[in-house]
């Protein structure tokens, strides 16, 4: 199955009982703007429908399909520019939808549907775990707060995993990994965890393509793999002034976010190895009329080196900055860290 939508793909659902029946959930382009969108095929993916979900800037995160009544199927986002939830039912598989979780504060992530009980449906978001015992008519706020990304339902034996994955989360995790929460960003100032860049390669002062510009980028990167990861936000300068990537973008070939995911993550592969790209995600916002790019680095299982002109170099994210070790310490660091 090979297919290229308009957007970028968050998720997908596949039919258990009917496998030529898939869903994915993600952006469609609509004009100069990405809106959420649920893509369906009911024929192994020769063919493609669309549903735009709502006509505002965002992306449906999530889609799940009952799976008692594979009919039953839950799409979740969220709406960039006012920070809202999108949350959308269909009960006949997927031809028609219907707007649902007005009471839902924050994006949705992921939902999750228990198997024994399927009136109950949990969604993960940006402000904690939500729970309806009415197959979504309703929704109540759980006591899990914070930003969590994934939520499953045991099949044996039902209940909320989310607890189990904050667990795990914080304690792999920093909360700001997780959060795709634009205000709780632009009220953040530079930490372990996030680094605010005005570009990715373009010299503003100099107006021209700077390979410093990009290495700076690329040793955040680095840092994060070697830490606890974190946020590198592509666009915006560390006193929040909002520029957005339209400078980046006449400096590439194909002169849009897909050209500069593909030039950035080809710079990783080149720079710090093809073994990474699994441990970075991109996602694109739009602040004032203006692109800007998050790179969610997860910390990487093994330690990470950048590629300089004299050889390997070693980064590691401590308190607000990307700090180059020696080969003697990143040793003994490696040792601790990864032991």
């Amino acid at each position: 199955m090979v297919k290229v939508f308009s957007g970028y793909s968050e998720d997908m659902a596949i039919n258990p009982n009917n496998l030529n029946k898939i869903f994915v959930a993600g952006q469609a382009m609509s004009g100069s703007k990405y809106i959420p969108a649920i893509h369906k095929t009911t024929d192994g993916g020769n063919n493609w429908t669309k549903r735009n979900l709502i006509s505002k800037s965002g992306s449906a995160y999530s889609v799940t399909i009952d799976p008692v009544n594979n009919n039953i199927i839950y799409a979740g986002g969220g709406e960039w520019e006012n920070y809202k939830s999108i949350l959308y039912k269909s009960l006949n598989g997927g031809n028609d939808w219907t707007k649902i979780g007005g009471n839902i504060t924050g994006y949705i992530y992921d939902i999750a549907v228990d198997p024994v009980s399927p009136s109950k449906v949990y969604a993960a978001t940006s402000s904690g775990v939500y729970k309806s015992t009415n197959s979504g008519a309703s929704w109540t706020k759980t006591s899990l707060s914070g930003s969590i990304n994934c939520i499953k339902v045991y099949p044996k034996n039902p209940k909320i995993a989310g607890e189990l994955i904050n667990s795990f989360l914080s304690r792999h995790l920093p909360k700001i990994v997780l959060s795709r929460d634009l205000k709780e960003l632009m009220k953040s100032y530079e930490d372990k965890h996030l680094e605010f860049k005005e570009t990715l390669r373009y010299d503003i002062q100099r107006k021209t393509i700077s390979r410093n510009v990009e290495k700076a980028c690329l040793k955040t990167v680095c840092a994060f793999l070697n830490a606890e990861g974190g946020l590198l936000v592509i666009g915006i300068s560390d006193d929040k002034r909002i520029l957005g990537l339209s400078k980046d973008f006449q400096t590439l070939r194909h002169k849009d976010r897909d050209g500069f995911e593909n030039h950035l993550m080809n710079q990783v592969s080149d720079k710090i190895g093809d073994g990474f790209l699994n441990f970075i995600k991109l996602d694109f916002h739009e602040i004032e009329n203006k692109v800007i790019c998050i790179a969610k680095v997860f910390p990487s299982d093994k330690p990470a080196y950048f590629k300089g002109e004299r050889g390997q170099e070693f980064y590691v994210r401590v308190s607000n900055s990307s700090r180059p070790f020696s080969m003697s310490d990143a040793t003994d660091y490696i040792k601790e860290h990864w032991r």
